[in-house]
């Protein structure tokens, strides 16, 4: 406006100016209102989320896993009898990390794989029977997108992290819940 008042403008290229800058704000609000229709579904365990898929390609390929991994997890040992660990644990909704007596992981057990199991025979039978023992792991370095597939291929929302430097060491797990929150999180202004 100070161009058109100061009369560096003529009216006529001022108007033509204004009639250029609504259009292409129009245009762009199409346009993102197109691109914001294609939204797709990410399911990471058993929760699903609706991202844009920029936006989700950009998050899981940039962030390895360490990023979301949480140092603190539920373990127990493969010996425990089933009807001591459910009167020690509150296993709903919960999967607990099996680990053997040289710390190694051998197996990952929840309410699921518990319940499988007639409630008569829990005083004689153990969480090394019960166990899952077919199970993925990924590497601290591992992209979210690899622990994401590897998350969706296997019956539980936790995945354990392997440090290959320290002889295998679980140094953490990843979540579906860390996951989400990343996905879903917003910065702070």
């Amino acid at each position: 406006l100070s161009l058109l008042q100061v009369e560096i403008l003529d009216d006529d290229l001022f108007s033509l100016l204004v009639f250029g800058t609504l259009m292409t704000m129009i245009i762009s609000s199409v346009e993102l209102q197109r691109k914001l229709k294609k939204i797709i579904h990410v399911k990471v365990g058993t929760s699903e989320l609706g991202l844009i898929p920029v936006y989700f390609r950009r998050v899981v390929s940039d962030v390895p896993a360490i990023a979301v991994t949480n140092t603190e997890f539920l373990k127990t040992t493969p010996e425990i009898i089933i009807k001591e660990f459910l009167e020690n644990n509150d296993i709903n909704k919960k999967s607990f990390l099996v680990f053997d007596e040289q710390n190694k992981l051998v197996g990952i057990v929840s309410k699921r794989e518990i319940d499988k199991f007639h409630k008569k025979t829990r005083d004689i039978t153990t969480i090394a029977d019960v166990m899952y023992k077919k199970f993925h792991t990924v590497l601290p370095q591992d992209y979210l997108f690899t622990v994401i597939q590897k998350m969706n291929s296997h019956p539980f929302d936790i995945i354990p992290v392997i440090d290959p430097s320290k002889d295998g060491k679980v140094v953490g797990i990843v979540t579906t819940e860390g996951i989400m929150n990343l996905l879903t999180e917003t910065k702070e202004s």
